[in-house]
């Protein structure tokens, strides 16, 4: 039950992510991510597309239970975006 309902908000935050403005509230809220609005941009749209595809295969998942699944799709949807910001934030950007 719970990758089922993780996947499910993976995929509702995912699609979500992409249109949300800079803010100190929601979102990846990195400092390099709230000093450039274009950072922000670029990483909350890579984000929203992570968040998808980790909602997609945790719900395909989520039959067999497999716990190892959730928290190795948690660090993968933390990690990528933290890193493509930073790379973004060395770019320039």
């Amino acid at each position: 039950m719970l990758s089922a309902f993780l996947g499910l908000f993976f995929i509702i935050f995912g699609n979500y992510l992409p249109k949300v403005s800079p803010n100190h509230v929601v979102g990846i809220r990195l400092p390099w991510t709230l000093k450039n609005t274009e950072n922000w941009r670029k990483t909350h749209r890579f984000a929203g597309w992570i968040f998808f595809i980790s909602g997609i295969a945790l719900l395909l998942t989520s039959y067999w239970e497999m716990y190892w699944t959730v928290i190795s799709v948690t660090i993968i949807v933390i990690l990528l975006p933290t890193c493509y910001s930073y790379l973004l934030s060395k770019k320039g950007y």
